[in-house]
């Protein structure tokens, strides 16, 4: 689907039949945005997926060897190892612990777990991706409100900062075989037009809203008021030490071949030692190679000197992998485990904790910012769903929550919860405490349903008990009062 930056640089929409003259002026900033940035956008993707071009400087790679396709996974744990601790939970409200506004089904059909982790994972790569909700084609088999994330790679949109959103949104939704979009929505705050290329591009549907706000929604990764669209973890520093990467694994490799075959010399030899019987030269890879090497004494009767030259070593190269894999992992935030380097001395329990506080920092910032966008994501899925024209005061008291970034073990969990509740013994009775521990909501709502048969079987089971107590106290209570009757009769 990815087609290069050069084909799409010319691209350009001249006219759309239909489209008023306002949103014609938003998709010209569009599209212009989405030139710009595509090239960027797209040599990010070869990093991270291992197909960057080698940058030779032309001096100690031989030119027959250029071509050996060396391939460093760096850029990828730049990007897989935090979004692996980027883990969307679920959304709550602070007066409830139930399913809030009955989201959960809706979710389930969008697989939004799923959605959720690859658009925070294509952030990471481009600084920014965006999600949209839309009404579903039911009749096509889609959810009721279609929830779907989209990468930079084919999207571009417009800050209003007083909005604190977008202002207008572009996403390429098909390409041709050549990879030239054929269709694409323009998302605005009243309404969104989808477009399609035919003898010429026309208005194919606009679809209005009532949102108030564009149907969609972006995440960037480390915004801040310069760049509201953030940063790429694929910086220009770790493409850099990438590179340099690169080129040391090759020189690592040439290096190999001369090492794995030492180089020798022969002084005084007969110009005939090198031809063989038919009086073809012998090959020199042949001459190197060879186990035996026979040569026979010249016209005087010597014998030629023959030595071997120094063997080269793969230490040097070894160790500038090691020095850039430490540049790169302080860029990143990574340990030198994540890039595979074994360490003489491992590090110690400190050491790593140390480590990883840095990534979990920067992970916990990033899911602030997710939070809030899937917060907005959220309640556009309930206004469309449920036809509502504004924000209401429960709905926007409706939070997306993440998983923690940190990794705790589960006894560690629990021991934390056992100090809480002993110092709080009403959090016991809470839902908080099970999410502490490091339950998803699943395995939460699972052992409230047990909690519940549990309580019942309970209750019932004192309501037994209490009715055989009743019994034998009935059976007393007659006995005393017919003794006591007939000792009254006595008297």
């Amino acid at each position: 689907m990815i087609s290069s930056s050069v084909e799409l640089s010319q691209f350009w929409v001249s006219d759309v039949r239909g489209m008023d003259s306002h949103t014609k002026e938003l998709l010209d900033q569009l599209v212009k945005v989405w030139r710009q940035k595509r090239p960027r956008n797209v040599l990010r993707t070869s990093y991270v997926e291992g197909k960057n071009r080698l940058k030779d400087l032309g001096i100690a790679i031989p030119p027959q060897l250029r071509d050996v396709e060396t391939v460093i996974g760096w850029p990828e744990k730049v990007v897989r190892v935090p979004s692996r601790r980027c883990v969307f939970d679920k959304f709550v409200l602070p007066s409830s612990s139930e399913d809030p506004f009955e989201l959960r089904s809706l979710l389930n059909e969008n697989w939004f777990g799923v959605e959720v982790a690859q658009a925070t994972r294509s952030a990471f790569t481009h600084s920014v991706s965006f999600m949209s909700s839309t009404p579903g084609r039911r009749d096509m088999g889609e959810p009721e409100v279609l929830i779907l994330g989209h990468p930079a790679e084919w999207s571009a949109a417009l800050w209003d900062r007083t909005r604190r959103g977008l202002r207008a949104a572009f996403l390429v939704n098909e390409v041709d075989a050549l990879g030239r979009p054929v269709e694409f929505t323009v998302f605005t705050p009243e309404e969104s037009v989808v477009c399609v290329k035919g003898a010429s591009w026309y208005v194919q549907d606009v679809v209005p809203h009532s949102l108030g706000r564009t149907p969609i929604e972006a995440l960037p990764y480390q915004p801040d008021l310069t760049r509201p669209f953030g940063r790429s973890r694929v910086s220009r520093a770790v493409m850099s030490i990438t590179d340099s990467a690169v080129r040391t694994a090759l020189r690592g490799e040439v290096t190999a071949e001369f090492y794995s075959a030492p180089q020798r010399y022969v002084l005084g030899a007969d110009e005939e030692a090198f031809f063989d019987e038919a009086g073809n030269p012998i090959p020199a890879w042949q001459a190197v190679i060879g186990r035996m090497l026979a040569i026979g004494r010249d016209e005087n009767g010597d014998l030629p000197q023959v030595g071997q030259f120094p063997q080269l070593s793969q230490q040097p190269h070894t160790e500038q992998m090691r020095e850039l894999a430490a540049r790169l992992a302080a860029e990143g935030d990574l340990s030198l485990d994540d890039l595979g380097i074994v360490q003489d001395n491992p590090s110690s329990a400190q050491a790593i904790d140390s480590t990883r506080q840095s990534l979990i920092d920067e992970v916990e910032e990033a899911n602030r910012v997710f939070e809030a966008a899937l917060s907005r994501i959220g309640q556009n899925a309930v206004m469309i769903r449920d036809g509502l024209s504004e924000v209401t005061p429960e709905l926007v008291s409706l939070q997306a929550k993440f998983r923690p970034a940190a990794t705790a073990t589960a006894s560690s969990r629990a021991d934390a919860v056992t100090k809480l509740t002993g110092a709080f013994p009403w959090l016991s009775d809470s839902v908080v405490a099970l999410e502490e521990i490091g339950w998803d909501d699943e395995k939460i709502q699972r052992a409230l349903s047990d909690k519940q048969r549990y309580d019942a079987r309970a209750f019932a089971q004192s309501i037994r008990s209490l009715g055989g107590a009743n019994a034998s106290l009935g059976s007393g209570s007659t006995q005393g009062s017919v003794a006591g009757d007939n000792g009254g009769g006595e008297l």
